[in-house]
């Protein structure tokens, strides 16, 4: 609980008191559906929404007060309770979630990237928690809404603070650093993703590299050091913040070298399929055996960037494996659901947002133990010029794997089936669909006992309907 009194609230956002201004503020709500007795709601506007239309219905559930932009609440809602005008409830979201982590002093990492930034958070959070009580953000609130949300969570026992940071244009990432004050950043990568709105690779590299400029003297960057931006981000650090990369070559400062899948005994967890690595620091001073509950060799960069954090807060090495072995990885990343009658789902539905991400995870169906395989693929979205050649690139790929049926999902997609039929995938093995309900209407015709199906696609593509439907089905 928060247990801050409204009117200090006010004060803090200099905002315009419109009713008594008295009451506690327990938490912070952005959802009028779920607002509790003793929240402080607040009224945030979107392109397709207005919460300004629910402060009187949140105000009536109990919220001690509302957020609210000036002169935009209805009428009914002055009556129902306390009003805070601000000129906008947004960035005020943001000013509150700042101040209240500088009442705290814990040490805060941040992390970005282009790809795998939510696993990465992952890992570096189990980490840390090795070693201090620590706070991650909780799935993907990594923006302008979801950072603020993480950072008021941040209690007097909270020693370290994972928060993951988005960007969908210039500026994001230096609004949202300005708001944590990180002291290690990793940027797990320079991919593709967001190029429709920021128009070339090197703008995503500038974007992204916002967050450096805010490490304060003494503090760590965690970069990839086989990335074609690596040099560019170096060059963005001052000469008072440390530089710790990660990668293959065994010059970075923790390499690694993909070892392949191993199951593991997790307590209560029982036995769980996970990738086994070679762990090392520069020079081979330190090289030793580890283990993730992720499948992919592409998930073994995120566990480097994770260890690289570890060795950057002075966390033993012993402590770095354990906390890389015991990660909670959110959902919808390479999550596996065996079915039933013996088939396995390969659940990495949350987003596609680079080819690099897609291939990433055909390697991984391409590998895992089984005789057939089914790919369904959803459109990788926001790639703009590069679209056409990025989903190319992934029916390329495909079209040298043993694939017992491919079913592309969107009209971009469909590119990737086309292509790997020009490369030799039998036509009688691609299916094109235009929703995720056609999609699985093919899979139950299709399907087999003991497949292995390998679900992904965009986050706008929504492709957890397609695990969902099979899990249900089964």
């Amino acid at each position: 609980m928060l247990d801050y009194p409204l009117d200090l609230m006010a004060r803090v956002l200099d905002a315009r008191v419109r009713g008594k201004g008295k009451g506690t503020v327990a938490r912070v709500s952005t959802d009028s559906r779920t607002v509790q007795a003793g929240d402080l709601f607040f009224a945030l506007s979107g392109e397709r929404f207005d919460a300004h239309q629910f402060v009187a219905d949140a105000l009536k559930k109990g919220a001690v007060g509302a957020v609210v932009a000036g002169g935009k609440a209805p009428r009914e809602a002055a009556a129902a309770g306390t009003l805070l005008e601000v000129k906008d409830p947004l960035l005020a979201l943001g000013q509150l979630g700042a101040w209240h982590r500088n009442r705290y002093n814990p040490r805060v990492v941040a992390v970005t990237g282009s790809v795998g930034k939510t696993t990465t958070k992952d890992l570096i959070a189990s980490v840390l928690s090795r070693q201090w009580t620590t706070l991650k953000s909780p799935g993907n609130l990594n923006a302008e809404i979801g950072l603020p949300l993480t950072l008021l969570e941040i209690r007097p026992e909270h020693e370290a603070v994972v928060v993951e940071m988005a960007m969908r244009g210039t500026g994001q990432i230096r609004y949202l650093a300005r708001l944590a004050r990180p002291e290690v950043a990793a940027i797990t990568n320079i991919g593709l993703s967001h190029l429709e709105v920021l128009g070339s690779q090197d703008a995503i590299a500038a974007a992204k590299a916002e967050l450096l400029d805010f490490l304060p003297g003494g503090g760590a960057a965690v970069l990839h050091g086989g990335d074609k931006y690596a040099g560019m981000l170096k060059a963005r650090l001052r000469p008072d913040v440390r530089l710790l990369t990660f990668g293959v070559d065994e010059r970075e400062t923790i390499s690694g070298k993909y070892l392949g899948g191993e199951t593991m005994r997790m307590g209560d967890k029982g036995q769980v399929l996970g990738t086994r690595f070679v762990l090392a620091t520069a020079g081979g001073r330190t090289v030793d055996r580890a283990w993730i509950p992720l499948l992919g060799k592409h998930n073994v960069l995120n566990a480097l960037a994770a260890a690289a954090v570890g060795d950057a807060l002075g966390i033993s090495w012993p402590r770095i494996k354990r906390g890389l072995a015991a990660a909670e990885i959110s959902s919808m990343r390479m999550a596996v659901h065996p079915l039933s009658d013996g088939a396995t789902i390969l659940d990495d539905a949350y987003n596609a947002s680079s080819p690099e991400a897609m291939l990433g995870a055909l390697q991984v169906l391409n590998d895992y133990p089984g005789i057939r395989k089914i790919a369904v693929l959803g459109n990788m979205l926001e790639l703009g010029p590069a679209s056409e050649k990025a989903h190319r690139q992934v029916g390329e790929a495909l079209a040298g794997m043993k694939l017992h049926h491919l079913i592309t999902v969107g009209d971009l997609a469909a590119l990737i089936g086309r292509t790997a039929r020009e490369g030799g995938l039998p036509a009688d093995r691609i299916v094109e669909c235009v929703s995720n309900d056609e999609a699985l209407a093919e899979l139950a015709r299709r399907r087999r006992a003991g497949d292995v199906v390998l679900v992904k696609g965009s986050r706008g593509m929504a492709m957890e309907a397609v695990v969902r439907g099979l899990r249900e089905g089964a």
